[in-house]
């Protein structure tokens, strides 16, 4: 329940405060051109974590340009402007907004692409000049000296591009993130009805946490998908200088890879389509098992939770084990084929009577690796675009759904609030239908996993057991075509019914007698309100009455646009205030859940602290109105939840307030205290509308509706109705109640008895000063504030874990200094320490014949041609074997990680996911829910993607540096000499960079947290 008029900014206003920064700007906005392409800004924040351990008020203050509400508004302008065209599209948008900053990164890339097709020509011409002088031949003297010049300067001169483009790339990345964390957040709060019944909560939530992060992660490394092909062909071309018409042989290799490739890439996209289906799935019943937690608890009921979660994330495992699967086989295709096309290319060149020179070898072996690196990114390319495209997709059919029509109006100075609906018909309208082939990536993947299963199966049946089995699945064959067929013929009626439904909406025609209105695609919605009119002006009680059932929370639904307008007219003008029948709280203190970001104002907090009958509540709480309320009120009664919520509405002071049977949650006496103190005095001046069954209060409103059906059958002030002699004189007799009662019948005067009795025990305000509570509250406040300055003076000091006066929700612990040994070793073994070693063995051996590969090439240039050499063909048996040794050890690896990977994010999430239901209660009424499930779905996406390729890539970059290391050591014995010192100096530089990377990625995953938090109270309380 909260002010409708301050819309999204009043949620917005309520979430975590943002740590502020003691820094009054950010460097990187005015450093200077040098600071800027060496990253000397960043020095201040590196030193300051090699001090002492980050904290968040460490950090820099964000740059304008770059803070949310700015990239924000840049994407709506630009996604407006999509709106308005037939088939809009969030790709274009965001191309538009955020293009121009991602061309300049990609053009620092490419001229770093550039200098690595320059690198292989001058090391050619360095390996000439040594020649030369080795064997006496004419050169200039100096020419050596230039080239190592040269190859210095291009090769930094590519570092300072790389790092540079890579810094362009990650921050579009990260404005991206942003953007879609906003756009989702921003779209939820104006989605209508309709729209969110057919968007679970586990989809939107994905959308804000992984597929954003998604976006992230692509555009780190999008630059090398977009300059691969054209690195590609530059080396290609370049080969074709050094060896000629054998080039060919190398861009056959390609053009026969590339398909399979591309192949590869589509089955990824549709496997991972399948994937974030059944990771919906499960997100949307972790969030509603956290829901429930207290009921399922109380039943025992944590088992039965836990298979059907497990089921689910069973078929999500499966899909992330194919999905695993087919990359590995990507990555084995394009690992092992600069291998091949190497054979390939030498075997021919040699075979043709050709002399391998030295030059020629390791000019064609430099551009050969050049063309590893983009081949190598293909396949994460190819994995991460098709995750993209499917993150756009999702996206963007989000953002197209269906928002609410607003009809409020302004209301002018002097003018009164009013509410008007004439012949107005409502439905609650349907979620949009699902496209055709919106479940066919699902259904493939589900099809498939259905026939390996009956494969195995049918491994260990007999011939007779066989030939049943197949009876059975013909059986279900030819149920399957009847059911298609029956499809078939469905949608012809639908189609038929689709036109009907056109002519009607044309003729806008809709027979009273036949309350169903077809919409999209043949879906009956029910019409729930039908011949809506009345006309409420100025300060008046109006009060909605009616059965059960009767349409009265369907009305305050339709006043706040929540439902469709199938026809009529509708006007509300004045701001809202609305009060549900289920109360919303939100973890924040009880006086922030009433102001919900008004200022405040002392005299007037006061008075509605009076009106809504709260003040011996804030008397029993030791920090008053500062008391922090939990998720969902949980440390509150129905009763006082309920009064809370009212009191946020009355403190709004809109000029409409509409309350949905608020009294339904207090006792008697407190009803009574509200009614005549809160809604018939406080707000003598607003138009209150009220729904309710408490039909003793009738008679006190200045305008009654009565509701059966769906229908106001009537309405007119209390007298006017009570002489009409129709349904509603009869209700009230039934009640008690009459016209020539005196307002207070035998039910009300029990009522005032009541109060009489307890006016010791009441909750009024006859014996509470609300002064003194209210300047507890301040000293409270004074007090915290005086800690907060007495901490920030005592530098290095750890913060105190104590929770300040009034406050529930434990803060979210953070891991300090580094990362311990355990929690490698519980990562290392969660996988089977079996197939763990046997990756690392494996991945040991594949680098080891890898570099056996690139040294027997060397030794082969040197030796295979002078006097007494051996035969070419001992030269390139050892080379192809050693080759197909290499590409047998790839094959081998990427299986054994795949099934790692898949123990890992099973033993992972089921311990995470048992852990959690077994704990107590009082973690749940601490803990906010947003911090749980972020866990179950950022940081298990982490351990299900990002981590194995992480981790892949560290083993990767870590045994080609030992391998290269070894082979100097060996050629080059003196060059260990230089090694000592330099790898120290790494060591220092390494754990300086882990010291800041380690404490803002820690800072990074506990702000996301409140994030979700803070959208799951937002979304619980939507309509409000």
């Amino acid at each position: 329940m909260s002010s409708l008029n301050a819309s999204t900014d009043s949620v917005a206003s309520n979430a975590p405060p943002v740590p502020r920064s003691r820094y009054k700007r950010n460097p990187e906005a005015h450093a200077n051109p040098l600071s800027f392409l060496t990253f000397w800004w960043c020095g201040s924040l590196i030193w300051t974590a090699v001090k002492k351990t980050l904290q968040p008020e460490d950090v820099w203050p964000v740059r304008t340009k770059d803070k949310s509400a700015t990239i924000h508004a840049k994407f709506e302008r630009e996604w407006a402007k999509e709106l308005q065209r037939p088939r809009p599209s969030v790709v274009k948008a965001m191309f538009r907004a955020f293009g121009l900053y991602f061309f300049v990164g990609s053009m620092f890339y490419g001229i770093y692409a550039g200098s690595q097709l320059v690198g292989p020509e001058l090391l050619r011409r360095i390996v000439q000049y040594v020649s030369a002088r080795y064997y006496g031949l004419p050169h200039d003297p100096d020419s050596g000296y230039y080239y190592c010049m040269a190859l210095f300067l291009v090769t930094m001169a590519g570092s300072f591009c790389y790092y540079l483009g890579q810094y362009y790339s990650a921050r579009t990345g990260a404005h991206l993130k942003a953007v879609v964390v906003l756009a989702v957040y921003r779209k939820t709060t104006v989605l209508s009805l309709a729209a969110r019944s057919g968007a679970s909560q586990g989809q939107i939530v994905n959308l804000m946490s992984n597929d954003s992060q998604r976006l992230l992660e692509t555009f780190m490394i999008m630059n090398q998908g977009i300059w691969a092909l054209p690195q590609i062909i530059v080396a290609l071309a370049l080969i074709w200088q050094v060896i000629g018409v054998f080039t060919l042989v190398a861009v056959g290799v390609v053009l026969v890879a590339l398909p399979i490739n591309f192949k590869v890439g589509a089955s990824l996209t549709s496997l991972r389509r399948a994937m974030i289906t059944f990771t919906d799935q499960r997100v949307k019943v972790i969030n509603e098992i956290l829901q429930s937690i207290k009921i399922i608890k109380l039943y025992a009921w944590e088992d039965s939770f836990l298979e059907r979660l497990e089921h689910i994330r069973g078929l999500e495992l499966q899909a992330l084990r194919s999905f695993n699967s087919q990359r590995a086989l990507l990555i084995w295709i394009l690992t092992v084929t600069p291998t091949v096309m190497a054979i390939l290319v030498f075997i021919s060149y040699a075979k043709s009577g050709n002399v391998l020179s030295a030059d020629r070898v390791f000019s064609a072996v430099a551009l050969l690796n050049v063309l590893r690196a983009p081949l190598a990114f293909l396949p994460i390319i190819i994995a991460f675009g098709a995750q993209l495209m499917v993150t756009f997709a999702r996206l963007q059919a989000f953002l197209v759904d269906k928002e609410v029509t607003v009809s409020r109006e302004e209301r002018a100075e002097g003018e009164a609030p009013c509410v008007y609906v004439e012949d107005a018909d409502f439905t609650w309208g349907v979620p949009a239908p699902k496209k055709a082939g919106d479940d066919k990536d699902l259904d493939k993947f589900m099809s498939d996993q259905n026939s390996r299963n009956k494969k195995k199966m049918r491994k260990d049946m007999t011939n007779e057991e066989k030939k049943e089995a197949k009876k059975k699945d013909k059986i279900v064959d030819d149920e399957k075509k009847r059911v298609e067929k029956e499809g078939k013929q469905m949608k012809k009626d639908v189609k038929k019914k689709d036109k009907l439904a056109k002519k009607a909406a044309k003729a806008s025609a809709v027979d009273a007698a036949h309350p169903e209105i077809i919409v999209e695609s043949g879906v009956v919605a029910p019409v729930c309100l039908r011949n809506i009119s009345f006309n409420l002006v100025g300060g008046q009680l109006v009060m909605v009455v009616g059965a059960v059932g009767s349409g009265k929370t369907s009305l305050v639904m339709a006043l706040l646009d929540e439902l469709e307008r199938k026809r009529g007219t509708i006007r509300v003008k004045g701001s809202v205030a609305y009060g549900a029948q289920k109360e919303w709280i939100i973890n924040a203190t009880l006086r922030d859940n009433i102001l919900f970001g008004l200022p405040y104002n002392h005299e007037r907090y006061r008075r509605v602290i009076e009106v809504c009958a709260l003040a011996k509540d804030l008397a029993m709480f030791p920090a008053g109105d500062l008391v922090e309320i939990g998720e969902r009120g949980i440390n509150l009664s129905g009763g006082q939840k309920q009064r809370v919520s009212l009191a946020r509405a009355v403190y709004s002071d809109a000029d409409i307030l509409i309350f949905d049977d608020p009294l339904s949650a207090v006792d008697a006496h407190v009803g009574r205290h509200l009614f005549f103190e809160c809604f018939k005095n406080f707000l003598s001046g607003k138009l209150v509308i009220l729904t309710t069954n408490q039909l003793q209060y009738v008679p006190y409103a200045n305008h009654v509706m009565m509701l059966k059906d769906g229908n106001i059958i009537e309405q007119g002030n209390f007298v006017e109705l009570m002489d009409h002699g129709r349904e509603f004189s009869e209700l009230m007799a039934a009640y008690g109640m009459n016209k020539d009662s005196g307002r207070i019948d035998e039910v009300d005067k029990a009522v005032e008895d009541a109060t009489t009795t307890t006016t010791t025990t009441t909750t009024t305000t006859a014996n509470v000063d609300i002064d003194v509570i209210l300047s507890a509250s301040m000293e409270i406040m004074e007090k915290q504030k005086r800690d907060e300055l007495e901490k920030a003076k005592i530098a290095g000091e750890k913060r105190a874990n104590k929770k300040p006066s009034g406050a529930l929700v434990e803060k979210e612990d953070r891991e300090e200094g580094e990362v311990s040994n355990q929690a490698y070793f519980t990562y290392f073994l969660a996988g089977g320490t079996f197939i763990f070693v046997s990756f690392i063995i494996l991945f040991t051996v594949e680098n080891a014949t890898r570099t056996g590969t690139d040294y027997w090439l060397s030794y082969w240039s040197g030796n295979g041609f002078v006097p007494g050499a051996r035969s070419i063909d001992f030269y390139i048996g050892i080379y192809v074997a050693l080759g197909a040794f290499t590409a047998i050890m790839v094959a081998l690896r990427s299986y054994a990680f795949v099934v790692y990977n898949h123990n890992v994010s099973k033993a992972m999430h089921n311990g995470l996911l048992r852990a959690v239901l077994r704990a107590p209660m009082s973690f749940f009424d601490t803990t906010p829910l947003g911090r749980i499930i972020n866990r179950f779905t950022r940081d298990m996406d982490g351990i299900d993607q990002l981590l194995p390729q992480s981790f892949q890539q560290y083993m990767s970059f870590g045994f080609q540096t030992i391998a290269i290391i070894v082979i100097v050591s060996i050629i080059i014995p003196y060059m260990l000499i230089g090694f000592g010192p330099m790898i120290i100096i790494y060591y220092i530089l390494q754990r300086v960079y882990r010291n800041t990377s380690r404490e803002l990625q820690r800072m990074e995953s506990l702000s996301r947290s409140p994030i979700f938090t803070h959208y799951s109270e937002t979304l619980s309380g939507v309509s409000s």
